[in-house]
C-alpha cells in the first residue's frame, strides 16, 4: 500500500498538472533544430521557457536535444552527446530515459521544456516533460532532468546526479564511502562495510571502492537521477530500491539506512554469482534475505521461521511446495513465500556443506529449471519431499492426518 506521505506527494503533483494542461494549448514550439535527421524528435517550449538566453545557445541544445533523445529513443548510437563511461557509470538513469521511447506507445515523444538554467560554465539543467494521451485528454506521463554540457560544437547530455548530490555529507569506513544529507548511523555502516568485504571473499570477487549513496526516499533517490516523475509510479514513492550502478562501484537506497544489505546483495550476485543468464532470481532474493533480513522490513532469520510457524498454526493443510510454486502470489506476513523459503533453503546448505554449494544453487537455471535437481543432489530431499523439509527448517511438526 502506498505511503499517506507518497499519496500526498501523488495528490499535489496531479493539482499541478492539471493546472499545467490548461496551458496545453499555449505550448510553443522552439525553431526548428538545424542539420536534424528526420527521425530526431521536436523540442517544444512550455510558455515562457527558453532553452538559453542566447540564441546561437539556445539553437545548438535545441538540436543537440534533439538528436541525442532521437538516438535514444531508436536504439542508436548517441556517442555524439554522451561522453565515454557516462552510460555506464549512470545505467539506470539511461535506462530509464530509453525506456519512454519504448513504453509510451503511441504517444509524443516530443519533449516540452519546462525549464532551463545555466550552471557552472556552459553547463545547463534542463527540465523536461513527455505528454501522453489518455481519454482524448493530454496528459505528463514522464519528467525528467538532463544535464547539458559543451562538447566540441554540440552539447553532451549526462545524469544531474553529480550535481544534484555534490553537497551530501560523506564518510568513508574501509573501502566504502557513503554519502548521506541527514543523519548518520556509524554503526549500521561499518557492519555494511564488512559484510561487503565478506562477501567480496566469499565470491572471489576483487576489493572494489564502493560509493553508497544513502537516500531517506525513494522519491530523494530518483530526483537525484533526474527523475522527476512517472505516471505509472507517483504513488508508491516508497522506500523500496537498493541496486548497484556505475558497474558496480556504486551503490544507492532509499531506505535512509546504511546497512541495506539486501538491495545490495541481490544486485551483487548478479555481477559476481556466476552466469547473470543463468541466475535464479527468487534463490537470489532468498540468499538476500538470509544475509540482509527480508528487504524493508528487515526481518531476520528467527523472526521468518516464526512468521511461517505461525501460517502453519493458522492453516494445518497448507502445502510448502504448493506455495513457493505459486511464485508471487503466495506469502506469509507480507513476504513472497518463495524468497522466504529460499533463505531457509540456503541456510541449510550453508550450514552442511558451504557457500561453493550455495553458488550452486544459484545458478539453478533464470526460470529454476534445475532447482529442484539441485536440491536433491546437494541435500537429498527429491521434491515430494519439499514441504516436509521446510517444515524441519522452521522447526514445525506436520499436521497430524
Amino acid at each position: 500500500m502506498p505511503s499517506p506521505r507518497s499519496t500526498l506527494f501523488a495528490w499535489a503533483f496531479a493539482r499541478s498538472a492539471r493546472l499545467a494542461l490548461l496551458l496545453i494549448a499555449m505550448f510553443a514550439p522552439l525553431a526548428p533544430a538545424s542539420g536534424g535527421a528526420e527521425d530526431d524528435v521536436d523540442v517544444r517550449a512550455n510558455l515562457g521557457a527558453t532553452l538559453s538566453e542566447n540564441d546561437e545557445v539556445a539553437a545548438s541544445l535545441e538540436a543537440s536535444l534533439s538528436a541525442f533523445l532521437g538516438a535514444i529513443f531508436r536504439g542508436e548510437s548517441t556517442a555524439a552527446h554522451l561522453a565515454p563511461g557516462d552510460a555506464e557509470k549512470h545505467s539506470f538513469f539511461f535506462s530509464a530515459l530509453a525506456s519512454i521511447g519504448s513504453r509510451l506507445e503511441g504517444s509524443d515523444l516530443s519533449p516540452l521544456v519546462l525549464k532551463s538554467f545555466p550552471l557552472d560554465g556552459d553547463d545547463y539543467l534542463l527540465t523536461l516533460a513527455f505528454l501522453t494521451t489518455r481519454d482524448d485528454r493530454p496528459q505528463i506521463s514522464r519528467i525528467v532532468e538532463l544535464h547539458a554540457y559543451a562538447r566540441g560544437d554540440v552539447f553532451g547530455f549526462k545524469s544531474p546526479f553529480h550535481h544534484r548530490t555534490a553537497s551530501l555529507r560523506t564518510q568513508t569506513l574501509g573501502n566504502v564511502t557513503f554519502h548521506f544529507a541527514t543523519a548518520f548511523d556509524e554503526q549500521r555502516a561499518r557492519e555494511f562495510a564488512e559484510f561487503k568485504t565478506h562477501i567480496e571473499h566469499l565470491l572471489g570477487a576483487p576489493p572494489t571502492p564502493l560509493d553508497y549513496y544513502c537516500f531517506d526516499s525513494l522519491d530523494a533517490l530518483l530526483k537525484a537521477y533526474g527523475l522527476v516523475h512517472d505516471a505509472t509510479k507517483c504513488n508508491w514513492l516508497t522506500h523500496d530500491l537498493g541496486f548497484l550502478d556505475g558497474d558496480g562501484r556504486i551503490y544507492v537506497t532509499g531506505t535512509g539506512d546504511e546497512r541495506y544489505i539486501f538491495g545490495f546483495l541481490r544486485s551483487f550476485l548478479q555481477l559476481h554469482g556466476g552466469d547473470e543468464a543463468d541466475l535464479y532470481a527468487p534463490f537470489s532474493n532468498g540468499v538476500a534475505a538470509y544475509y540482509g533480513g527480508y528487504a524493508l522490513s528487515g526481518d531476520d532469520m528467527p523472526t521468518l521461521k516464526a512468521q511461517f510457524r505461525a501460517k502453519l498454526a493458522q492453516d494445518p493443510e497448507i502445502n510448502f511446495l504448493r506455495e513457493y510454486e505459486k511464485g508471487r502470489k503466495s506469502s506469509v506476513n507480507r513476504h513472497f513465500t518463495y524468497y522466504v523459503i529460499g533463505a531457509f533453503i540456503c541456510e541449510e546448505v550453508l550450514e552442511r556443506h558451504g557457500f561453493p554449494e550455495v553458488l550452486r544453487l544459484l545458478s539453478s537455471g533464470a526460470d529454476g529449471e534445475r532447482f529442484f535437481d539441485n536440491i536433491e543432489d546437494i541435500l537429498g530431499v527429491d521434491k515430494a519431499g519439499f514441504h516436509e523439509l521446510i517444515l524441519r527448517l522452521i522447526d514445525a511438526k506436520p499436521a497430524s492426518r
